[in-house]
């Protein structure tokens, strides 16, 4: 029997180990995602970003802190899509980048065996080389929650767009579109009781905010 929630998860945590660089979405003052590629940690439950503390993934989120993460795809980006959707915070508590150890380490890493020359390509993605600087602003992006997968159990949001229904309901993810590089409808069976006051046995959700999983306690 298939496990694709399984694969997923071990994709997943693959490549939070063997990659160097993650794409990073934020958001600009007009509402206009911004994307660009950057080095990353994973430490404990979160990915950590060092940044120059005047760039403008700063400004955007001191503005507005929500955030996604992505890898790479496959060449027809049909398979392994891996979006984090998330909430980044400035954090001034952790050490700067040319005292972190697992940064100087992954950077090396990421350079043996390049073709390009080491300099382009830390140029290209910091601006300079992040084991050399001292960056003030580290950017702690938290997952808002783990990622959902098909199989998960979840809560949905409607809106006042459902009148008396507004609410949160409970379902079942049984698919999941790519919408974008950043989203997709998560379909979700709703449960019984859920149905039966909504008059509806499945939903498509696109909004992260609308979508939660439920843990098992």
């Amino acid at each position: 029997m298939s496990d694709p929630k399984g694969k997923l998860e071990r994709k997943a945590k693959k490549l939070i180990k063997s990659e160097y660089v993650i794409w990073l979405t934020t958001v600009d003052a007009n509402h206009i995602p911004q994307p660009r590629p950057v080095w990353f940690i994973w430490d404990k439950d979160a990915f950590l970003i060092f940044s120059q503390p005047k760039a403008h993934k700063v400004q955007h989120i001191q503005n507005n802190g929500s955030v996604s993460l992505h890898f790479n795809t496959d060449k027809t980006g049909d398979q392994d899509v891996i979006v984090y959707i998330g909430t980044a915070v400035l954090d001034d508590k952790t050490p700067p980048a040319k005292k972190s150890p697992c940064l100087f380490e992954k950077v090396s890493q990421g350079n043996q065996g390049n073709r390009h020359d080491t300099r382009d390509i830390q140029q290209g993605i910091f601006g300079c080389d992040p084991r050399q600087a001292d960056f003030p602003a580290r950017l702690v992006i938290h997952q808002m929650t783990e990622s959902i997968l098909v199989g998960d159990r979840v809560k949905i949001y409607l809106d006042s767009k459902f009148g008396e229904k507004e609410g949160w309901y409970g379902g079942t993810v049984f698919r999941i579109d790519p919408y974008s590089a950043h989203r997709s409808f998560f379909w979700v069976e709703l449960d019984a009781e859920a149905q039966a006051l909504l008059g509806m046995k499945q939903i498509s959700v696109l909004n992260p905010k609308n979508i939660q999983k439920v843990t098992a306690t």
